[in-house]
């Protein structure tokens, strides 16, 4: 069973992989600074903010290595107008599997 330090020890290591993330809006890929992290029992959360000044159609968002190497990424579209920002979150369950 991974205790609770455990868990805490890995999210941070993945956490000190993350360099930054990335957003695709309307074709042109945009670097974006990590907003937050958070490690809530088992689930690490790492969230990017979008403020008003993004705006189109965000096709591709991805978190990448200090490598330049994409390590996670969604590629659910979203259309995003500048009245309101957008929070942007990739939640990571560390779990323990019995093999």
């Amino acid at each position: 069973m991974i205790t609770e330090t455990g868990i805490n020890k890995i999210a941070n290591l993945i956490v000190g992989l993350v360099k930054k993330g990335q957003v695709t809006i309307d074709g042109v890929t945009k670097d974006v600074e990590l907003y937050r992290t958070t490690v809530d029992k088992d689930t690490l959360k790492i969230f990017l903010l979008l403020d008003d000044t993004y705006t189109g159609s965000i096709e591709n968002k991805c978190l990448i290595d200090q490598d330049g190497e994409v390590i996670f990424e969604n590629s659910t579209v979203i259309e995003k107008d500048t009245t309101r920002g957008l929070l942007i979150v990739f939640s990571i369950k560390i779990s323990e599997v019995e093999v």
